[in-house]
């Protein structure tokens, strides 16, 4: 297990062969926190300041964001990019 202290907070990880990759950002703008939600006590962005911050990413952060993009912000695969939301056939 390693330990990383960074703005007085204390984060631990332990190395895995395979899985999930890890990044900690630390902003150069405030701005990043507009929107944030506490959830089981961790502050959390708004789920688009992960999705644009996922696509600065390599690795399969792309894949993670088409995801966030489609399960959580109410845009399918088939919409349109430019601005049009997911609407349902009746």
């Amino acid at each position: 297990m390693s330990q990383l202290t960074a703005r007085g907070q204390t984060f631990s990880s332990v190395k895995v062969l395979e899985g999930a990759f890890v990044w900690l950002v630390f902003p150069r703008d405030e701005g990043v926190f507009h929107g944030v939600q506490e959830v089981d006590g961790v502050r959390c962005v708004h789920p688009v300041q992960v999705y644009v911050d996922l696509k600065g990413h390599p690795e399969r952060a792309d894949e993670a964001a088409e995801h966030l993009l489609r399960e959580h912000l109410g845009w399918g695969a088939d919409a349109d990019r430019a601005g049009s939301p997911r609407t349902t056939k009746t």
